[in-house]
């Protein structure tokens, strides 16, 4: 058993929206208390870089958050965190990356899309992963973060926080704590889109779990270091790195790495 404390920001309408159906419909003790079993936060969500010092004690945290984006689409999502570039718009340092628990993301995100075809949510929403973006960057322990996107009507959609409730009591808050899940490889993700298809395909039909994923467009200006990151930062060891449509010198960089780490090259698309 693997001891997860999930959190939200006392600022984010979906997390705010996750906790009071907990409370209400679970009685679960969501609320600003460092001692309840989900917690809310003053800082938004991609600057919680201190959770090790404000909850101590665990083996990783889980994150309820909005998920913004100018095309509004509709979607429930998990995703881990960092900055593959040197850009760092949302939190967390440049070209580092946090800490990835991909079996956790990998039982999220299965949970999320059982929930959600049980509510009747898939003609609406798209359920994905994302790839790796924004902070924070400084926890020393593994972080995911689970999501509803992309505009304030998804923000407030009951159905969608519902369904977004229902996954974490299912997965880690009855089970009091993180159990496990079945994982056919350990993975680390190269190319496809910021809602990466294949990936989240391999994720939900073949049992991949994925830690980082570095879509193509970040695969454009990212370094050596942050390429390596992806393939360690990592609590379970990566077995193999899924290149989806990678260009030549990014191909070339991710064969090199995967080679020096002993960790097998996947080609798909």
């Amino acid at each position: 058993m693997r001891r997860v404390k999930i959190v939200y920001s006392l600022v984010d309408p979906v997390g705010k929206g996750v906790a009071d159906i907990l409370s209400r419909e679970y009685s679960v003790d969501a609320c600003p208390s460092r001692d309840c079993t989900v917690v809310g936060l003053e800082a938004d969500t991609p600057y919680l870089d201190n959770l090790d010092d404000i909850l101590p004690g665990y083996d990783g945290y889980v994150i309820i958050s909005r998920h913004a984006s100018t095309s509004g689409k509709p979607t429930l999502s998990v995703h881990h965190t960092g900055n593959p570039t040197r850009e760092a718009i949302l939190g967390g340092k440049p070209e580092t990356l946090e800490w990835a628990w991909p079996s956790l993301a990998a039982a999220l995100l299965r949970t999320y899309r059982a929930v959600a075809a049980r509510l009747g949510l898939l003609e609406k929403y798209e359920v994905t992963l994302e790839a790796t973006h924004h902070g924070p960057t400084r926890v020393p322990k593994p972080v995911v973060f689970i999501e509803v996107g992309s505009t304030e009507a998804a923000w407030r959609d009951e159905r969608a926080l519902r369904a977004l409730a229902e996954t974490l009591y299912e997965t880690i808050i009855s089970q009091e704590g993180f159990r496990g899940c079945e994982c056919s490889t350990i993975a680390s993700g190269f190319g496809d889109t910021h809602y990466p298809r294949l990936h989240t395909r391999l994720l939900l039909e073949e049992g991949y779990c994925y830690a980082h994923i570095l879509s193509k467009h970040v695969l454009r200006s990212v370094t050596e270091n942050v390429v390596r990151q992806s393939m360690t930062k990592s609590v379970e060891r990566v077995e193999k790195a899924v290149a989806a449509k990678v260009p030549g010198a990014a191909r070339r960089l991710v064969e090199r790495i995967a080679n020096e780490l002993g960790i097998e090259v996947e080609k798909r698309g």
